[in-house]
C-alpha cells in the first residue's frame, strides 16, 4: 500500500486520505498534550507534520525491508522514542491525555 497508493491514487488523494485521518489524529494528540502540560505550545500543525513524516519513513523502511517481521520492533522502538521525546521529561503521565 505504501509503495503502489501514490501511483494508483495520485499523490494528492494519498496526501488528502493522510490529512483527513493520520494527520488529524495527530494534531488532536498533540493538542491533548499541550493542553495537559505535557508539550510545550507551539506550531502544532508544522508538529504533526513532522511527526507524521517521520513514521511515514519509518513505514517505508517496513516497507522496503527484506524481513519486515524482524525490524518491526526496532523501528516500533525508535518511533515510540520519537514520539516520548515530543513529552516533556518527567511528565510523561498517560493518564493526563484521557
Amino acid at each position: 500500500m505504501l509503495l503502489d497508493a501514490p501511483a494508483v491514487l495520485g499523490w494528492e488523494t494519498v496526501r488528502a486520505i493522510e490529512h483527513d485521518h493520520m494527520l488529524r489524529i495527530l494534531r488532536d494528540g498533540l493538542s491533548l498534550a499541550v493542553a495537559a502540560g505535557l508539550a510545550p505550545d507551539g506550531d502544532l500543525d508544522a508538529r504533526a507534520r513532522l511527526v507524521f513524516g517521520a513514521l511515514c519513513e519509518g513505514g517505508m523502511l517496513l516497507a522496503r525491508s527484506r524481513e519486515p517481521a524482524a525490524d518491526l520492533p526496532r523501528i516500533a522502538a525508535e518511533a515510540d522514542r520519537l514520539l516520548s521525546a515530543v513529552v516533556r521529561p518527567g511528565e510523561r503521565d498517560p493518564e493526563a491525555l484521557r
